[in-house]
């Protein structure tokens, strides 16, 4: 079992700065290697608007995903739910969840649901240089199955916009030891291989973009990616 505990998210340690685009290639996961994932795109299932089938990531990311996976129990494997993004569909899930508050909170303005909004949905873009984190390629949701495929209980759905979906919630919950030590398999498994975590999704990891480059202080080395 993972002894280490998920630490309070530090927040921001550097300001944004412009991608220095390092031009790795996006690799069909599917395609280069069918075996490695559980491949079940969340957003193509749900029928979301320029969602595809197949999933894309970044050479030095997948690279990272790999060795993180051998960090898994024998059998375990990691299932992605979603990783670069096209522009239509980032705009698809920024919609979705700004319409899901305004039926919420009908008294919000425009601009304040637009802030509201962009607190867990980054806003969809075309400027490679801040772009969002998806169309880098280097953005990961996901989760760990078993041998049998069952996914392990992470106390919250994936997409789940409440405080229980922060990485450390359950640090401090003494009843809930088995969403606990999943919760920290995944994280260390990933962090240890590379990437850096989320303050408010357990599913959601970087590498190479502007939200890593902040935890390292570093320029990011993603850019954004607009087409195939």
């Amino acid at each position: 079992m993972e002894q280490r505990k998920i630490p309070p998210f530090p927040g921001e340690r550097n300001t944004e700065t412009a991608a220095q685009e390092n031009n790795e290639k996006l690799i069909p996961i599917q395609k280069e290697l069918p075996h490695s994932f559980v491949c079940a795109p969340a957003y193509f299932e749900q029928g979301l608007p320029g969602a595809l089938r197949e999933m894309y990531i970044r050479e030095g990311a997948l690279e990272r995903l790999l060795k993180a996976s051998r960090a898994l129990p024998a059998g375990w494997r990691f299932k992605l739910w979603d990783i670069w993004r096209p522009v239509r569909l980032q705009q698809a899930i920024f919609d979705r969840y700004a319409a899901e508050l305004a039926a919420r909170q009908p008294a919000l303005s425009e601009q304040e649901l637009f802030l509201q909004a962009s607190k867990f949905v980054y806003p969809p873009g075309r400027d490679a240089l801040f772009p969002p984190l998806h169309a880098t390629g280097g953005a990961v949701d996901l989760t760990i199955v078993d041998e049998n495929g069952c996914e392990l209980d992470m106390g919250t759905a994936f997409d789940y916009f409440g405080r229980e979906a922060a990485p450390e919630f359950y640090e401090g919950d003494g009843q809930s030891e088995e969403i606990r030590q999943n919760r920290r398999l995944l994280y260390y498994s990933m962090i240890d291989a590379g990437f850096v975590p989320d303050s408010v999704e357990w599913w959601h990891f970087n590498y190479g973009n502007s939200a890593w480059a902040k935890w390292k202080g570093c320029a990011p080395i993603y850019g954004g990616i607009f087409s195939l």
